[in-house]
């Protein structure tokens, strides 16, 4: 509707749509990748308060099936901070 309003064509081409796209970050959950791992870092430091991961306060209930992955996967591989990055990329 913006872009109507601003005399912008509508449908955007290929470049534009593309674009836009990753403006918005490209997931129904409205969260990045450095949120994800922000908070993977936090659960991280903080899970030993709780006796187990599906106990801990998660912001949004898909962070908890994201991050429990990661770890399992970053323990597994032996993961570095930007490998785990593309994996929080690739999970989202």
């Amino acid at each position: 509707m913006e872009r109507c309003r601003a005399a912008e064509t509508w449908p955007p081409d290929l470049a534009e749509f593309i674009a836009l796209v990753s403006e918005s970050g490209a997931n129904a959950f409205g969260l990045t990748a450095d949120a994800v791992l922000a908070e993977y870092r936090h659960w991280r430091n903080e899970s030993w308060r709780y006796s187990g991961s599906d106990k801990y306060p998660w912001p949004q209930p898909v962070l908890y099936h994201i991050c429990t992955e990661m770890r399992r996967t970053g323990v597994e591989h032996q993961m570095t901070e930007g490998e785990l990055k593309r994996l929080a990329e690739r999970l989202l």
